[in-house]
């Protein structure tokens, strides 16, 4: 993967398109704001978090796949994604 990518765009589409070691979905329809997430990641230690919202995908990296198996039990997401999640590991360009 790059370091850097020209947009949020160019690096959500590339992280779905590679392969990787765990390539994840999880069905967020209990949730009201969340629409997907999705988890990749080549070590299995960290990876790719993809977020999407009505407004947008969110792209974080670099991201411990505990915090993913923790969202993804998650008795409530959004909740989740706001104690454990939100301004962390968010890609910046």
């Amino acid at each position: 993967m790059p370091v850097k990518f020209q947009s949020y765009d160019q690096a959500v589409e590339l992280v779905r398109s590679s392969e990787f070691k765990i390539d994840e979905t999880v069905n967020t329809s209990k949730s009201s704001w969340i629409r997907g997430a999705e988890f990749y990641s080549c070590d299995g230690i960290t990876g790719f978090f993809i977020l999407t919202t009505d407004k947008q995908d969110y792209i974080y990296r670099d991201m411990p796949v505990e915090i993913w198996e923790g969202f993804k039990n998650a008795e409530s997401f959004g909740s989740y994604y706001n104690l454990y999640i939100k301004g962390k590991w968010l890609m910046v360009l």
